[in-house]
């Protein structure tokens, strides 16, 4: 790393440093949280990563259709719809687990 630096290293213009501090209150987790668009179907479905989303019916999931929302990805594997930064309750139905795999070969 030190070769690395020696090599590449540029000497700043400045010395001071302009760096924000992070507040207390702000979630980095949210911060650095994959983020994909989708539209909302009619039927309150969307589509990502080759699952359904089913959005649970409500009056704030109804003002969402047509509309895009949020899919927040976490590294640890969840994932959150957001209107608005609002969370949608959903339920997913996986389409590919549904196949009979011996079917196919035969």
């Amino acid at each position: 790393m030190a070769d690395y630096n020696r090599r590449f290293g540029k000497v700043p213009r400045h010395d001071f440093d302009v760096h924000r501090a992070v507040e207390h209150d702000e979630d980095l987790g949210l911060i650095f949280t994959v983020r994909e668009k989708r539209k909302v179907s009619k039927s309150l479905t969307i589509q990502y990563d080759k699952m359904l989303y089913l959005i649970e019916d409500s009056e704030l999931s109804r003002r969402a259709i047509g509309k895009y929302i949020d899919v927040y990805h976490y590294p640890d594997g969840r994932k959150e719809l957001r209107l608005n930064g609002t969370l949608l309750p959903y339920s997913t139905y996986d389409r590919l687990s549904e196949i009979d795999q011996g079917a196919i070969v035969d």
